[in-house]
């Protein structure tokens, strides 16, 4: 969940947030890393959105699972 102000409480809306873990980095940059690779990403959804975060997760797991075979 994302804290709003000082008071409200918005619950994350897409799925992949199961998958990544927010951080903020030395320079106070947002920042989201995979839990698998820990790979980071930016994460201001205002500017970039979760289709990067999506892309990686399906890329990721497709490579994963074809290795495996």
């Amino acid at each position: 969940m994302a804290l709003l102000g000082k008071e409200k409480i918005i619950p994350q809306r897409s799925e992949v947030w199961a998958h990544f873990t927010k951080i903020i980095n030395s320079e106070g940059a947002s920042k989201t890393k995979c839990n698998y690779c820990e790979k980071e990403f930016y994460c201001d959804m205002k500017k970039y959105g979760t289709g990067s975060l999506k892309y990686h997760i399906s890329s990721y797991l497709i490579k994963k699972h074809v290795g495996k075979g």
